[in-house]
């Protein structure tokens, strides 16, 4: 065993990874892979609900389907949730594919908008109001689970838009500095400094990420200094440098963020009322588009997010779809040196002892593998003497 210090922590501990599992099967069990998919706000019948679909256009499906107005969908960064705003008064979260869908907060007036993920899907920010007084603005976070609410930085005038970086360290904040005029900041957490990286006087722009923070893509209206007369679609550095202008469609583009393909090799964002432009990041044009083909939809376009979804936990080894104590085991085992079979297979499996099945790696006798056998058994693997309770499987036995 590598550490022992390590190995007794950990076990008691539900959730330890939360990446995507590159793997598509692990002991002989076929596991559902991550798919990609666009989610946005859409109007394919009375209200505004969220739609997603396949980046190719295929599989539309409707996940919420009622007379209020839903927008701002954005994928968690294990792709196991979406979160989203209803009515700009509430905050959703939902499965990819629309069940469980669950309100948060739902004793507190905020205002919330524009919700994102932090890289670790540990917490949720957001615009919101001061729920002590409405007429303060800003940005507030609360924990994955709904808990936590805080208020973190207050900003006047209201910002529009918002997206965490995916170093964790900056934050995108579209804020209207003029009647018509929405600017792209992005705000250092650590120095606490807000700067204006586009810095228009007249024109509109709403930004997201690159997967590697590297880059902003943005649709905003065209400088004077530029040849084109119709919005379209930009891409710059962190810091405003080398705008650069992407693809603009014939017709313009809404008032809606981009999003980025996951391997940053594509952008796609709405370029009129009912198409979904996909180009690329590099500048060669044009991609490929899709239309009402999947739903004749008003303002179709605005808030899209490209991600990955679905998809079995990286350390899920009992294909749970969540991290569970039996999972910490078996990870921390073949990560202490056994082979991956007797780590992943054998803890849990019944057995016979004089004539009762048992599971074994149930060290209390209680019918199922607790933290507490974890305990033991890792305590076990790395050497220690551990008391037997009756009537048990010996310790190793199955091992040799």
């Amino acid at each position: 065993m590598r550490a022992l210090s390590r190995t007794l922590a950990l076990p008691l501990i539900a959730a330890v990874v939360v990446l995507l599992a590159p793997a598509s099967s692990h002991a002989g069990v076929e596991l559902p892979q991550p798919v990609e998919r666009i989610v946005y706000h859409c109007s394919p019948g009375p209200g505004f609900d969220i739609c997603a679909v396949n980046p190719g256009g295929t599989d539309w499906v409707q996940l919420t389907d009622d007379s209020t107005e839903d927008s701002a969908p954005e994928i968690s960064p294990d792709g196991q949730k979406i979160v989203w705003e209803r009515n700009a008064l509430e905050l959703w979260m939902m499965n990819p594919d629309g069940s469980g869908k669950q309100r948060l907060l739902p004793n507190l007036i905020f205002n919330p908008d524009s919700p994102t993920w932090s890289p670790d899907g540990k917490q949720i920010a957001f615009i919101c109001n001061d729920p002590d007084s409405l007429n303060t603005d800003g940005i507030c976070t609360i924990n994955s689970n709904g808990s936590g609410f805080e208020m973190i930085k207050e900003i006047e005038p209201r910002p529009e838009s918002l997206e965490w970086s995916p170093d964790g360290r900056y934050m995108l904040v579209g804020i209207g500095t003029v009647s018509i005029n929405e600017d792209i900041f992005v705000w250092d957490m650590q120095a606490d400094q807000l700067t204006n990286v586009t810095n228009t006087d007249t024109e509109w722009e709403h930004g997201t990420w690159s997967p590697t923070g590297e880059q902003i893509a943005f649709v905003g209206t065209p400088l004077e200094s530029e040849p084109v007369s119709l919005s379209g679609l930009y891409v710059m550095n962190r810091d405003g440098s080398e705008r650069e202008n992407l693809y603009t469609s014939n017709s313009g583009a809404t008032a809606t963020s981009p999003a980025w393909a996951p391997d940053g090799e594509d952008i796609a964002y709405f370029c009129n009322f009912t198409e979904l432009c996909v180009v690329h990041a590099d500048g060669s044009g044009l991609n490929f588009s899709l239309n009402e083909d999947f739903a004749d939809q008003w303002a179709l376009g605005n808030d899209p997010d490209w991600s990955l979804v679905g998809g079995t936990l990286a350390g899920d080894l009992d294909c749970t779809n969540g991290l569970s104590p039996i999972d910490s085991l078996k990870l921390l085992r073949y990560d202490g040196g056994l082979d991956y079979e007797t780590a992943c297979v054998e803890i849990g499996m019944e057995v016979m002892v004089d004539g009762v099945t048992l599971l074994w790696g149930d060290i209390d006798c209680n019918g199922e593998v607790t933290p507490v056998d974890s305990l033991k058994l890792l305590r076990h693997d790395a050497g220690l003497d551990v008391a037997q309770e009756p009537d048990c499987p010996p310790l190793g036995s199955l091992l040799a």
